[in-house]
């Protein structure tokens, strides 16, 4: 019974995914944060549950943090408007902090790993 209560909560989960999640919007995120939680949500539940409906999300996210990386030092900014494929630094400073530049590589490894593309592996090589 809990197994089926728990496949009926992740079929939920499924079709919002699927059907709601949507990352086409003019709001800015905050790199690291949307990079562990949303990124790495999505992945970690693809590598659950071989659905391929959570890797292409992770990819569609994935590319739109990736302006985050255009910057003349290669510390990516802090912040990335989804929507309009623009990002910036934190406001209250003119850099990101590189504790948090540097923990987002195992997300952006793994969606290259997984999607076999090594744009998000280039940003990777240019962080260390």
């Amino acid at each position: 019974l809990n197994y089926l209560l728990c496949f009926a909560e992740f079929e939920e989960a499924r079709k919002w995914v699927a059907n709601d999640l949507v990352f086409d919007k003019n709001v800015d995120v905050n790199l690291f944060e949307s990079t562990i939680r949303i990124l790495g949500g999505l992945l970690s539940t693809y590598h659950l549950s071989g659905d391929s409906l959570f890797l292409e999300k992770a990819k569609d996210i994935g590319n739109r943090l990736m302006p985050a990386f255009r910057t003349p030092s290669k510390i990516p900014y802090s912040d990335v408007n989804i929507g309009r494929g623009t990002a910036h630094p934190p406001r209250w400073t003119s850099d990101s902090t590189v504790a948090e530049v540097t923990s987002i590589q195992l997300e952006f490894r793994e969606l290259s790993r997984l999607t076999g593309d090594e744009k998000f592996q280039v940003w990777k090589n240019q962080l260390m």
